[in-house]
């Protein structure tokens, strides 16, 4: 991060404490709010104008271009906001003052096995599982359901068996399935090799994998 870019990061931060404070004590807009005011404009001004300066050299066949440096501080601010618990952080609207959000909200989302930037851009924060709201209407708590509407299963280890998964885009579970039947392979290959040297286990994992082999790829 250079210079810049930490000030302003640094101002943001200050500005938004500084309104949320003067909002809970009950002070009016002071001369301190403005002149920081003030100052992150004229610097994104002029970081803007360099940019565009840059972007005007660089950008000869329009294609879309970003700072790695944005993509790394963008990365930083996220892991920084999900390793937060939901309910110690205090979202602010842009000017500065916090979000009142429903507790219930806050403790259903504990439940979706989403991250605290999530609750956010999915608008959750707005309505919860509000059934008369159209981005939610899917998942609503008369229309919510544990099971993947591709395979039936469930998620749960040890419960629904992963064989099941058609590992469709649609599926709810997929990775979830894929990296137990990866493990499943795993724990197969070195038990074979473990037994391999025992002549009665290896004649019994030979009929085992006879079966499963016709079962799977139905060569009989």
């Amino acid at each position: 991060m250079d210079l810049k870019e930490e000030t302003l990061t640094v101002l943001d931060l200050a500005q938004a404490e500084l309104r949320s404070a003067y909002k809970r004590l009950g002070y009016s807009k002071s001369n301190v709010l403005d002149s920081i005011d003030k100052l992150i404009d004229g610097i994104r001004n002029n970081d803007k104008e360099s940019s565009n300066q840059s972007i005007n050299s660089e950008n000869v066949n329009d294609r879309f271009q970003v700072r790695v440096s944005e993509i790394l501080n963008i990365a930083k601010r996220q892991r920084e906001i999900n390793s937060k618990e939901l309910t110690e952080i205090d979202f602010l609207d842009e000017n500065g003052n916090i979000i009142q959000i429903d507790k219930k909200i806050v403790d259903d989302f504990r439940f979706c096995g989403l991250n605290n930037t999530d609750f956010i851009t999915s608008e959750f924060y707005l309505n919860g599982w509000d059934e008369d709201s159209s981005k939610n209407e899917d998942k609503s708590e008369k229309n919510y359901s544990p099971y993947c509407k591709v395979c039936s299963g469930c998620g749960e280890e040890g419960c629904c068996s992963p064989m099941a998964c058609e590992y469709s885009k649609d599926g709810a579970y997929c990775e979830k399935y894929l990296r137990d039947l990866k493990f499943g392979y795993l724990m197969h290959r070195d038990t074979h090799d473990f037994l391999k040297d025992d002549e009665e286990s290896k004649k019994k994992i030979d009929e085992i994998f006879d079966k499963n082999w016709d079962l799977i790829y139905n060569t009989k």
